[in-house]
């Protein structure tokens, strides 16, 4: 989640060493911090540096076109990714496919209100938000997908139901 100095003018955000900024598809590295913006690297090894003004990252937090991952970068975050089990979605059988469809669409719904600042990454913050997250974490399920086990399309919307704050937040670390 992004910390939010507050100004009189505009939001400040405070992205830290290690944190990864996605932008358009585009990941960065906050490199220079100023009174009037930041200065940002592309991870992708070209040696690109651009400029965002304040009033610029405000306005793409605002429209959720700014993903950011904290502490990403860190050697204890890219450990804990290498020993996480990874495998090729396809290999899976349908029924495990549906289910990491069913466990992402709840993480991406979370991720998506905690960029908004309508949910924090405690059970309280959780608890009461969780409705909402579940209705989010519908509109991602209900997406007609290849491994689909449940029928969607039409007017139907599948809302996932079993999910416990404590489980979620376990999850949501798990993703980042």
């Amino acid at each position: 989640m992004l910390n939010i100095q507050p100004s009189p003018d505009l939001p400040r955000f405070a992205f830290g060493e290690y944190d990864e900024v996605i932008m358009e598809g585009i990941s960065y590295r906050a490199i220079d911090c100023s009174d009037a913006g930041y200065v940002f690297a592309r991870t992708d090894g070209t040696g690109v540096a651009e400029s965002f003004a304040h009033a610029v990252l405000s306005q793409r937090v605002t429209r959720g076109m700014l993903v950011h991952r904290r502490d990403a970068f860190l050697p204890e975050s890219a450990k804990r990714r290498l020993r996480a089990p990874a495998q090729v979605l396809s290999t899976l059988t349908p029924k495990q496919q549906q289910k990491a469809k069913y466990h992402e669409s709840l993480v991406r719904a979370f991720l998506e209100m905690e960029t908004e600042g309508k949910v924090k990454r405690t059970e309280t913050s959780v608890n009461s938000a969780l409705h909402e997250i579940k209705f989010r974490a519908g509109k991602y399920l209900s997406v007609p997908s290849e491994g689909d086990v449940i029928e969607t399309g039409g007017n139907k919307m599948i809302v996932p139901t079993k999910i416990s704050a404590s489980r979620l937040l376990k999850r949501v670390a798990a993703f980042s």
